[in-house]
């Protein structure tokens, strides 16, 4: 039977389709309160698929069904999930492979999803983000790996800048070697100990007077400077805005157009020109050779402003090379780091093509 026009109106259509979804929903926990309490076994069947098969009429969709209830109950056992919003079991699908893998990425994921797109978030959104996320499991379970079968630091150098394969904990740097300490760690909440252990490091690594800069976001921005001013002395915070493109909030209800810009220091930096701590930008060039990448510009403006020719310059979150090609640039040195097989193997290909260029 093909339908070619629509009997129902829009909002009878929404009425229906949102009944369809509460329906599927409530499914989902009566298949869940089935399978826990044994309802496959009490009837006589070998198996929760056997069951389904017999008693519903499809095998497919079983555990399907039992993972999204498993979502749908996470989420409302989480009391911080943005206005405590149940995903649908659409959504729940989707999300259920993180689920089964951690989660605390997989409330994280959903929390995000819901500050960006609210009520807008379609399975696809959900899926996309759900597969980055396990992209970047996969790579640190690797980068856990190899660290247990192979030296703790695998170690490159092109054009003078040296590249090294391994957290930036494990890093092999003299105390008080640094001038600048230039990164881009990541985000959210997961992320926060990585804060903590930044700090403890550049406290020691940064010279006296030597400066940590570190772009970061909005959301967990409070306890980002916690985390540092545990170590370190706060100086000052930089706005960098994009004029190309912004990011709209649900939760808060904000339009972003700009990233903070962190400034601490190893007790009282040299007198040095003055920071310009606004910058707005075009170049969005970065995210060509890595996910988290930000634009030369921005890395040649903060190392000359910091550092001069010839002094260390320090990036333990390595991401696309930036900040390594920034340094080249302008006659510094350069130590890098990252866990991520795949981020090395971008810099090294960009620092190569700058040598090769410098011929």
């Amino acid at each position: 039977m093909h339908i070619e026009r629509a009997t129902l109106s829009q909002g009878e259509a929404r009425r229906l389709t949102d009944d369809i979804k509460a329906q599927a929903e409530r499914l989902c926990f009566m298949l869940l309160e089935a399978y826990e309490g044994g309802a496959h076994l009490a009837l006589g069947y070998s198996s929760w698929g056997a069951y389904f098969e017999e008693e519903f009429g499809g095998g497919s969709r079983a555990y399907q069904l039992l993972d999204s209830g498993r979502v749908v109950r996470a989420v409302e056992g989480h009391s911080t999930i943005v206005e405590r919003s149940r995903p649908n079991e659409a959504q729940a699908r989707e999300l259920a492979p993180l689920l089964r893998r951690d989660e605390k990425e997989m409330l994280e994921v959903w929390a995000e999803l819901r500050v960006e797109y609210g009520d807008t978030i379609t399975a696809n959104r959900v899926r996309n983000l759900v597969g980055r996320r396990l992209d970047r499991i996969r790579r640190e379970e690797d980068a856990r790996l190899r660290a247990d079968t192979q030296p703790p630091t695998q170690r490159m150098t092109v054009g003078g800048a040296d590249i090294r394969h391994c957290d930036f904990r494990s890093l092999d740097l003299p105390d008080g070697s640094a001038d600048l300490i230039f990164t881009d760690p990541p985000y959210g909440a997961a992320h926060l100990d990585l804060w903590r252990d930044l700090g403890e490091f550049a406290a020691s690594a940064l010279k006296p007077g030597g400066v940590l800069v570190a772009f970061s976001g909005q959301r967990h921005l409070p306890e980002v400077l916690d985390a540092l001013r545990g170590h370190l002395d706060y100086l000052w915070m930089a706005a960098v805005g994009h004029r190309r493109g912004s990011r709209d909030l649900w939760s808060p209800r904000v339009q972003n157009r700009w990233k903070p810009m962190v400034v601490f220091a190893r007790g009282r930096p040299e007198s040095r020109e003055p920071l310009m701590d606004g910058f707005w930008l075009g170049d969005r060039d970065g995210k060509e050779h890595h996910v988290w990448g930000q634009a030369e510009i921005e890395a040649e403006r903060i190392i000359e402003t910091f550092t001069d020719p010839g002094g260390l310059v320090v990036d333990p979150f390595l991401g696309g090379g930036t900040t390594a090609l920034a340094c080249l640039r302008s006659g510094r040195r350069f130590l890098g780091c990252d866990v991520d097989g795949a981020a090395i193997g971008a810099t090294l290909g960009r620092l190569e093509l700058q040598k090769n260029e410098a011929v």
